[in-house]
């Protein structure tokens, strides 16, 4: 769905469908959300500091996850 890439940081949003196979086909067993935020490491590969996930299930935090789709990355926490 969407990405953003600032240098050593990335962010990553999207949907993920969950099929299951049933006796007259499949079934969409679990719609969700996710945004992950993730980092370069000094070895050069990226790895996820924070994920989010929400059910697309009418309530209103899955379809504000996936709207966020345009927006680059989280800046770090200065405080830590």
């Amino acid at each position: 769905m969407g990405s953003g890439n600032d240098s050593d940081r990335a962010s990553a949003t999207c949907h993920t469908m969950l099929a299951t196979k049933q006796d007259d086909g499949l079934f969409n067993a679990r719609l969700s959300a996710s945004r992950l935020e993730l980092s370069c490491t000094r070895e050069g590969k990226w790895q996820i500091d924070h994920r989010q996930n929400y059910l697309l299930d009418g309530h209103s935090e899955g379809p504000a996850l996936v709207a966020r789709h345009q927006e680059g990355p989280a800046l770090p926490n200065m405080t830590d």
